[in-house]
């Protein structure tokens, strides 16, 4: 009986996609929020470039997690990427709740890697 690589990577991948479905419902969860809030105050104030860069980042990063489940080692680097841009655009960023972001797309690539790996030892 071959080993299977599925199984030496299934809590690590169950891991990273769980963590990233959280970060995702989390995420639209609060810029529904906010749009919401935002128009029923009244009060839309103009977003800087900077404020739009950042943003569209992340978005960015957000879909490079979701892009993730079906391609783990594209949607890792794409949201990895992203990730890194964002804390070279805003050093402020670097707070230790943000670092969940790159972790698991590392954790994506990783598993990505480590699978392509062991299906060549399989064959």
């Amino acid at each position: 009986m071959k080993p299977d690589s599925t199984n030496s990577m299934k809590t690590p991948r169950i891991i990273a996609r769980v963590m990233s479905a959280i970060i995702v419902a989390f995420a639209l969860m609060m810029f529904i929020g906010e749009t919401m809030e935002s128009a029923k105050r009244g009060t839309s104030s103009t977003m800087t470039l900077n404020t739009i860069i950042q943003l569209a980042l992340f978005g960015i990063g957000l879909v490079g997690l979701v892009l993730a489940w079906k391609w783990e080692s594209i949607g890792g680097i794409i949201s990895l990427l992203a990730f890194i841009t964002i804390f070279i655009v805003n050093p402020r960023a670097l707070l230790w709740p943000m670092f969940i972001f790159p972790t698991i797309a590392i954790l994506f690539i990783v598993v990505g890697y480590r699978s392509k790996i062991l299906d060549k030892k399989i064959r």
